[in-house]
């Protein structure tokens, strides 16, 4: 008898492991600084008790701290996000080395935007998405078929082979 009631305890768990189990997304932020004395940019939002901050003000070393890659002219950070969340976050720049100078802003990426609450950036989270898309190099675009950068993500078991993969982006002005 406990023999069958131990299995059915763990039968359950399975299940309910399978039931309530969530799809993640590693998703990466890029920040092109703003100012040509950033020292260090932030990514907080809802996902990270947005900064963490105090009074506005994030730490030097708070985890929504973004590295700096030279090779992109930008900061960057991943983060893993539950795919079907909805995710509000923003920008934060320090402009001096002890962070007393500060600014937060709107990522200038991401059209969506909650105007009722701070213009918060709005991310989505989808099991395979597009986000913060740009032209190449930032420039003007005045081709009819031009270049642009984007982040491609999609949960963590279901890989973007992007050597075999070919995304299309509807941008018809037919509603213009």
């Amino acid at each position: 008898m406990l023999k069958k009631i131990g299995t059915a305890i763990i039968c359950l768990l399975f299940l309910s492991t399978i039931l309530f189990a969530q799809d993640y997304v590693n998703v990466t932020f890029r920040h092109y600084p703003i100012s040509p004395t950033v020292v260090r940019a932030f990514v907080p939002g809802t996902f990270n008790d947005w900064g963490p901050n105090s009074n506005g003000r994030i730490a030097i070393d708070a985890p929504s701290l973004m590295t700096y890659v030279d090779s992109l002219g930008c900061y960057v950070k991943t983060v893993r996000l539950v795919a079907g969340s909805t995710y509000e976050y923003k920008f934060h720049e320090h402009r001096n080395e002890s962070g007393s100078d500060w600014v937060w802003f709107t990522d200038p990426l991401n059209p969506l935007i909650d105007y009722s609450d701070n213009n918060n950036s709005v991310l989505n989270v989808k099991k395979a998405m597009i986000f913060e898309t740009l032209p190449k190099n930032n420039t003007v675009v005045t081709e009819l078929e031009p270049t642009i950068v984007a982040g491609v993500f999609s949960t963590e078991d279901d890989s973007i082979l992007l050597d075999q993969s070919t995304i299309y982006l509807d941008v018809s002005f037919n509603n213009f």
